[in-house]
């Protein structure tokens, strides 16, 4: 006589879609996460707990999180980087699984700061201004794109470098900066 013994396993893998359909990759503050698994248990009394691993850039919360209808849930991002998220899932008699997939999440320019170096410019003055990109978490980009500037007000004209200079008889102006179709 002796004892028998029986692993039950899940198939599982998770799939990430993201607003760059298909892709692990993606310029958003959110992500949905499935997945599906297979196993001789009740699918009913499945539950789905979702976490990202350590070493992820920050803080992940989950739509829907530790329940049987959590096999889709949807991960609100808080900064661009690399982030691996984890699944376990068990049934009700205590079988378990893990999956885990990873995504990346780029700095996409979503606003544009701009600051003057000096007050207003007085007649035939100059006024530098510069731009700083910022993303989809309000983070300033690490690596500043190149941006056109624009002035509108009768005289006003702006280097490529962000550098106003005023009519001889200065008035009002409005200066912008574009950087990847956004314009501050």
């Amino acid at each position: 006589s002796g004892s028998k013994s029986a692993t039950l396993a899940f198939r599982s893998a998770i799939t990430v879609t993201t607003s760059a359909a298909s892709s692990l990759d993606t310029g958003g503050t959110t992500a949905t996460l499935s997945v599906a698994a297979a196993g001789p248990n009740d699918p009913a009394g499945r539950t789905y707990s979702w976490f990202a691993g350590s070493g992820n850039p920050a803080l992940v919360s989950f739509s829907d999180n530790g329940t049987s209808t959590a096999n889709s849930t949807t991960a609100y991002l808080t900064a661009a980087g690399s982030y691996t998220f984890y699944v376990l899932i068990t049934d009700a008699k205590g079988t378990s699984a893990t999956s885990s997939a990873t995504l990346s999440v780029s700095q996409n320019v979503t606003s544009i700061g701009i600051t003057a170096a000096s007050n207003a410019p007085a007649g035939n003055g100059t006024q530098q201004f510069s731009a700083t990109a910022y993303d989809q978490f309000g983070t300033a980009l690490s690596s500043q794109p190149s941006f056109t500037w624009a002035v509108t007000g009768t005289g006003y004209t702006i280097s490529s470098g962000g550098l106003l200079t005023a009519p001889a008889t200065p008035g009002s102006y409005h200066v912008t900066a574009s950087s990847g179709g956004v314009t501050s």
